[in-house]
């Protein structure tokens, strides 16, 4: 079995998304831009939650994959807002 943040790198790299080193990412979707960790987070994080082929325990194991590759706030508020839905939690 794969650790949760390599299977996060694997499903990042699935859509397009991979390691540019130093800190930066680079999206096949946005050729010749560089994303910052937070930027792959804000973009990425949500769909986690929204990927119909993993099922509810395999989305969330690999949000925590997402935490720990990214190490970015914002995969907490999404892991959050899954949990308790949009409407319910406070801002983040």
């Amino acid at each position: 079995m794969l650790s949760q943040s390599l299977s996060a790198r694997q499903w990042l790299a699935e859509h397009g998304v991979s390691e540019a080193g130093d800190g930066q990412w680079s999206d096949a979707g946005q050729p010749g831009s560089l994303l910052t960790p937070d930027e792959v987070a804000h973009s990425w994080a949500e769909e986690a939650f929204t990927d119909g082929r993993l099922d509810r325990a395999d989305q969330t194991r690999l949000a925590f994959g997402l935490l720990d590759l990214l190490d970015e706030y914002w995969v907490t508020c999404e892991i959050r807002f899954a949990d308790k839905g949009r409407a319910g939690t406070a801002a983040c």
